[in-house]
């Protein structure tokens, strides 16, 4: 099938798609599975077993649900593991964690990161690279 081809069939579902957009009728459809969605549960669910709202405090599970909705790339989650192994004094890891939620621009991560970098704990001290972060959290 050419390529002409293909864009004559496809223009029906696009007029379609067009008419039920703009009667508003593709709020009803099911969406599919949002993984971002999942992972978001996760972390407000981590939260309650962190923090003890309405459950028992448990921060083996809250960190378990927070490492599962990292491996998804939540940044939130990600901070959240960084900022656990933090208060573990587990340095290395912080560090890994708040890096790769820093990189999605989420702004605790950096501020922490920033942290790491002007105390050194997990790097060398860095003011460059610490006032860097602290400026863009």
């Amino acid at each position: 099938m050419n390529l002409h081809r293909a864009y004559l069939l496809l223009i029906p579902l696009f007029l379609f798609m067009h008419q039920a957009s703009q009667a508003g009728e593709l709020e009803n459809l099911p969406s599919p599975v949002n993984k971002s969605k999942v992972a978001d549960d996760k972390v407000r669910l981590a939260e309650k077993y962190e923090l003890g709202k309405g459950v028992s405090i448990d921060l083996e599970k809250a960190y378990k649900l927070y490492s599962e909705a990292a491996e998804q790339g939540n940044a939130e989650a990600l901070f959240r593991c960084g900022y656990m192994a933090n208060e573990f004094e587990d340095n290395g890891n912080a560090v890994r964690f708040l890096v790769l939620s820093a990189k999605q621009g989420y702004a605790p991560a950096e501020y922490l990161l920033g942290h790491a970098y002007e105390r050194g704990r997990g790097v060398e001290t860095n003011l460059e690279v610490a006032v860097r972060l602290y400026t863009r959290a």
